[in-house]
């Protein structure tokens, strides 16, 4: 029995989400009903987002369709069938009866359904070629004609932008198509815009893109979703335009790969403002390297004195009562570290609410900046841009001797120099921002996981080596073993006193800092109740039994 292979296209995303694909793959099936001579083929031909006017097809299962015709693999008897001549083809009228002859001439016909026509031999070489030229003009002629009015009104929105007036567009989930924040039915900002205000704000304290990714699932499907938030100049009110320079064809599917073109600022209305939106640039350039904990928030925060590898959290078992921790670089391989010391997540705990307090105002100032660092963050941007502008012009310079861009060239140049003046003479600050009591108190009595984000950045590690001895806040601790009678962890504090873990877990460190504001008094062996499950100190509690 003969076959009749389906071959379905579309170009554009937003065909994507409507009825191409299920229009054209019904229609494909309902000719194979009305013809049961034929049997559908089980390989699907498809090019989701693949043009046919520009040939992207032909890269794609089209091309390897033309392949098959042309080695036999698809043989003489069988058909092809499409929604329309213009599914097969928008190039040039000579174009597509080339390949529709190497085609035909192998003794496969193409089935075109919209109109019930059939081409093959005969009928290429007969008057029906004349009906064939002409479809395949219209064909063209209709994706020329299409390509114009989408650049025509692409340009004219460009003008538009540029003169300061207002354009509709399809924008960022926060904006309107007018670009504006969007808003409630009673004026109140939107759960969107509150959203990328939380993203950008959290981002540069400390919180990692993957936990933004999931805290925010409902408007990003993954950490790439975040961070491409978190460089989209719309945010602060700009419009980024881009060059096409390519196409990617990988498994039927097309990627368009884009170059940066002109900045055209203030379309938009801002979400948050310049200084936060470059630091957040600033911050993923010269991004560290930082742990991201998804149940133990002491994960990062203790390491190994033999090999300076993170330790990793074991839990308990039928051996041990308690969670744990190790050096996971031993874990992986015994010969790259020789530390086999195991910690009790409640001593760590009990030693990190001891010592981490220290560092909770350092860790929170390096999230923050100081006016004159605020002040640098934004110039630095602006040399960027301005180094950007001016590589661009360089291929119009190297192409001809056009004296309005050699004077664009050198005026950039001039202003560079001026913005890098203005950055010499900041004075040489810390950059270290004013962090309030409150601020302090929030940060200690919040998420969890966020904490200890920030105490990473500023530093804050428990040092584990392989005799049970800890060096937190610069303070040297010891693990000295299990009181089976008391049922309680011994630690040996600094001043060589000789405590349990549960009393210094009961007094939160409070004893020692009794202005930090603390005010987590954790019982590790008492009840822990459901109702509580979101606060801080149901989390901490569970976390380092």
């Amino acid at each position: 029995m003969p076959t009749a292979i389906s071959y379905v296209r579309f170009s554009s995303k937003k065909q994507e989400e409507g009825d191409s694909v299920r229009r054209q793959r019904r229609m494909a099936a309902e000719w194979v009903a009305r013809n049961p001579d034929y049997t559908l083929s089980d390989i699907r031909y498809e090019d989701l987002g693949l043009s046919a006017s520009k040939g992207d097809h032909l890269h794609g299962n089209l091309g390897k369709i033309l392949e098959a015709v042309e080695s036999g693999a698809i043989p003489q008897g069988s058909v092809i069938i499409i929604e329309s001549l213009d599914r097969f083809s928008r190039l040039p009228a000579i174009k597509t009866l080339n390949m529709l002859e190497k085609v035909v001439e192998k003794g496969v016909d193409l089935i075109t359904l919209s109109d019930n026509q059939r081409y093959d031999r005969d009928s290429i070489n007969g008057p029906q070629l004349f009906m064939l030229a002409g479809a395949a003009m219209g064909a063209y002629e209709y994706s020329q004609n299409l390509a114009r009015r989408v650049r025509d009104s692409y340009q004219g929105r460009e003008e538009a932008a540029k003169n300061g007036k207002g354009i509709n567009r399809r924008n960022p989930f926060w904006l309107t198509s007018q670009g504006k924040l969007k808003r409630t039915e009673d004026g109140a900002e939107a759960l969107e815009v509150v959203v990328v205000r939380d993203v950008f704000a959290s981002f540069v304290s400390g919180v990692g893109i993957r936990e933004l990714a999931r805290k925010h699932s409902d408007h990003f499907a993954n950490p790439s979703s975040v961070r491409k938030l978190l460089t989209n100049p719309a945010a602060i009110g700009h419009w980024q335009r881009y060059t096409l320079t390519g196409v990617d064809v990988e498994n039927g599917r097309k990627k368009q790969l884009r170059a940066p073109a002109e900045l055209i600022k203030d379309v938009f209305e801002f979400a948050v403002d310049d200084v936060l939106f470059y630091q957040a640039q600033k911050m993923l350039k010269h991004q560290s390297v930082v742990t991201h904990a998804r149940v133990n928030p002491l994960a990062g925060l203790v390491v190994c004195a033999n090999c300076g590898g993170n330790f990793a959290k074991r839990n308990a078992n039928a051996k041990s009562v308690h969670a744990s921790m190790s050096c996971y670089t031993r874990g992986l391989n015994k010969e790259n570290c020789s530390n086999s010391k195991n910690y009790p997540m409640p001593v760590l705990g009990a030693v990190f609410f001891e010592t981490m307090r220290g560092y909770i105002y350092t860790s929170l100032q390096k999230t923050k900046l100081s006016g004159y660092e605020k002040e640098r963050v934004l110039l630095e941007a602006q040399i960027d841009e301005n180094a950007t502008k001016r590589r661009r012009l360089l291929p119009l310079i190297e192409d001809g001797d056009d004296p309005e861009v050699m004077a664009r060239y050198e005026q950039l140049k001039v202003e560079g120099k001026e913005l890098s003046a203005q950055l010499a003479s900041l004075p040489d600050d810390s950059g270290e921002g004013v962090v309030s009591v409150a601020e302090m108190y929030a940060a200690i009595n919040g998420d969890p996981l966020a904490l200890a984000k920030t105490l990473q950045i500023g530093g804050y590690r428990i040092v584990c080596d392989d005799q049970g001895g800890m060096v937190a806040g610069g303070e040297q601790w010891a693990f000295l073993g299990y009181n089976r009678k008391g049922k309680t962890f011994l630690v040996k504090m600094p001043d060589g006193t000789v405590t349990t873990h549960d009393s210094l877990l009961a007094s939160g460190g409070g004893s020692n800092h009794p202005d930090a504001g603390h005010e987590l008094l954790l019982d590790p062996d008492g009840p822990l109740e459901p109702d509580d499950e979101d606060a801080p100190v149901f989390f901490w509690a569970k976390a380092i039994r």
